[in-house]
């Protein structure tokens, strides 16, 4: 009955959650980002600015083309992403309930918003399975290099954070050397032909519009902010960024002022449980492959939020190493046979609450 749950009323359960708040939410998971998305796609195929990189406009553009709306591209692409996701997991049995059950731990939520997230999410899942498929040896070196090198370029081009995914493979390498004193030249070779095609398309950029990683003017707003309170800000938003069950924070609300508590000490459980399975992690290399990514990635974009001081670490910067940690604590649970039922109920909660977070005659 458990497996029945996870495989077939989840994946459902996600995409009709999602389909009802595209259509009775308030804000139709549209923010300021999305305009600047949209504008881009409207603009193409002249190229208008870089201040986010090309590859999702470019999916809403080439979905617009059949006579839809950029609004009603932007939730296709979504959906497909999502309905990507899912096929890969449940038709070639890559941690399929495991996948499942992660997407319940509110990530399923991001593919509603019409950001670059739900793309970048659903490349970087096809990521890990190429790896997981080349270290099982069931795709040759040649194949994987060659895919893994152009889904490490999609990923730059949908996300600049992407490079970030593109140097965790380098510390992964220079780590596995130091462990086993190999070389392992597919490796090498992937993250060669991935920095050359990232390089090329930063030329790009630069020469139409004269800078690498976009527009930094519109960084200088927030750059009076002092170092304590970022460092207090990125706290506050780190400890509600991994909670495994709303998306939304509104500090208009008590309620949900109550959940900045509730936040913290999910995320006090949350370390402890990554603390508890750390030599469990160790002890697989694709569980290394893994973390080394999760890690990475979160050092990075904690050191660009402080540098920049955009944004703090909020949920959907974060969401490739979120999506890793609860990854492996799940993995972790279903391994060692322990009782998920607190995980079913969470994701019961999950879908409950960022429903109604969104529809008006909830969240008013």
């Amino acid at each position: 009955m458990s497996k029945k749950i996870s495989v077939i009323l989840f994946p459902i359960l996600y995409v009709v959650t999602i389909i009802i708040c595209i259509y009775f939410s308030y804000n139709k998971g549209l923010t300021g980002d999305t305009g600047d998305y949209f504008q881009m796609a409207e603009n193409l195929p002249k190229l208008t600015n870089n201040i986010f990189p090309l590859l999702y406009s470019i999916t809403i553009y080439v979905i617009s083309l059949i006579g839809l709306s950029t609004f009603t591209s932007s939730k296709i692409v979504g959906l497909i992403c999502l309905i990507i996701i899912l096929s890969i997991s449940i038709r070639n049995n890559f941690y399929k309930k495991e996948i499942i059950l992660t997407l319940g731990f509110k990530i399923f939520s991001i593919f509603y918003f019409s950001w670059s997230e739900p793309l970048f999410i659903t490349l970087f899942i096809v990521y890990i399975y190429l790896y997981h498929q080349y270290e099982e040896k069931k795709i040759s070196n040649i194949k994987f290099t060659f895919l893994a090198s152009t889904i490490l370029f999609l990923l730059f081009i949908t996300r600049y954070s992407g490079l970030f995914i593109l140097i965790s493979l380098i510390i992964y390498q220079f780590w596995n050397y130091l462990k086993d004193k190999k070389i392992n030249y597919t490796l090498i070779k992937t993250t060669f032909i991935s920095g050359c095609l990232s390089i090329l398309y930063l030329i790009f950029n630069y020469l139409n519009f004269g800078n690498f990683f976009g527009d930094r003017k519109r960084f200088e707003l927030k750059n009076t902010e002092s170092f304590f309170s970022q460092v207090k800000n990125n706290f506050i938003t780190f400890s509600h960024a991994i909670n495994p069950i709303y998306t939304e924070i509104d500090y208009s609300i008590l309620a949900i002022r109550i959940s900045i508590i509730i936040s913290f000490l999910f995320s006090i459980l949350f370390l402890f449980q990554l603390i508890k399975i750390k030599n469990w992690i160790l002890n697989k290399s694709f569980y290394r492959f893994l973390i080394t990514n999760a890690i990475v990635y979160f050092l990075f974009i904690l050191i660009t939020s402080l540098n920049t001081k955009i944004d703090g670490l909020n949920f959907r910067l974060l969401l490739p190493s979120i999506f890793i940690f609860y990854f492996l604590i799940i993995i972790n649970y279903i391994e060692n046979k322990r009782n998920i039922n607190i995980i079913y109920i969470l994701i019961f909660l999950s879908i409950l609450i960022n429903t109604a977070s969104v529809i008006p005659s909830f969240s008013n």
